[in-house]
C-alpha cells in the first residue's frame, strides 16, 4: 500500500525515483522523514530461507509525490538512498495518479505463493487443462523460494514427489488421501 503524509497540494504529482541497490526502503523513509513527502514502495511477500519477507515489486525504484516547484530536484536527488529522479532528457515526467492506484490495487490481489491458502497435507488438484488435470495430489510445501511447490501424486500404486507451479493448484476435498 502507499503511504501519504497529507492531502496532496494542487501541483503535487507522482514521480519515479531510481534508488541505490537494495536501498528502496531506506530512501522512502528518508524522503518521508527528512522532506515530508509521500512515498509508494510497491512490495510483495516472498518466502526466503523459510521466512516470509517483503520484496520490492520494482527492485531499485519507488514513487514519490512532490511539487517540484516547491522542492528543488537537487534536494530529492541528494536524499540518502536516492540515485536520481527518473527523467527523460532534463524533464522529470509525472506518473499519472491512476497508475499508482492500479499498481496498489493489483498488489493487494497479488499473492505469488498463495501459501496462506495451502497447508501441508491438503488435497489439491491441477485446475488447468493438461495431463495432470483433475488428478488429486497431497500438498507437501514449497520446494524452494519462488513459485514452485512439492506435491505427492499417487501413480501406479505409489506416491511420487512432483514439483509444480503453485498457480496451477486448487484445494479440493477428497477422502482418497485421508
Amino acid at each position: 500500500m502507499f503511504q501519504t503524509k497529507d492531502a496532496p497540494s494542487g501541483d503535487s504529482a507522482w514521480y519515479l525515483i531510481h534508488c541505490q541497490p537494495r536501498k528502496e526502503r531506506y530512501a522512502a523513509q528518508a524522503l518521508e522523514i527528512l522532506m515530508g513527502l509521500s512515498t509508494f514502495l510497491p512490495e510483495y511477500k516472498m518466502r526466503s530461507r523459510n521466512r516470509m519477507r517483503s520484496v520490492p515489486f520494482f527492485p531499485g525504484y519507488l514513487f514519490v509525490q512532490a511539487d517540484l516547484q516547491q522542492i528543488p530536484l537537487s534536494q530529492i536527488n541528494t536524499t540518502p538512498g536516492v540515485n536520481r529522479l527518473v527523467a527523460f532528457g532534463d524533464d522529470p515526467q509525472p506518473v499519472p495518479p491512476r497508475v499508482i492506484e492500479m499498481i496498489s490495487e493489483r498488489l493487494e490481489q497479488f499473492d505469488p505463493l498463495k501459501l496462506s491458502s495451502f497447508q501441508p497435507g491438503d488435497v489439491v488438484q491441477v485446475k488447468q487443462e493438461g495431463p495432470l488435470q483433475n488428478l488429486e495430489m497431497l500438498f507437501v510445501g514449497p520446494s524452494a523460494p519462488g513459485y514452485r511447490v512439492t506435491v505427492l501424486l499417487r501413480f501406479l500404486g505409489r506416491l511420487k514427489e512432483v514439483q509444480l507451479d503453485i498457480g496451477l493448484l486448487e484445494k479440493v476435498y477428497s477422502p482418497q488421501f485421508r
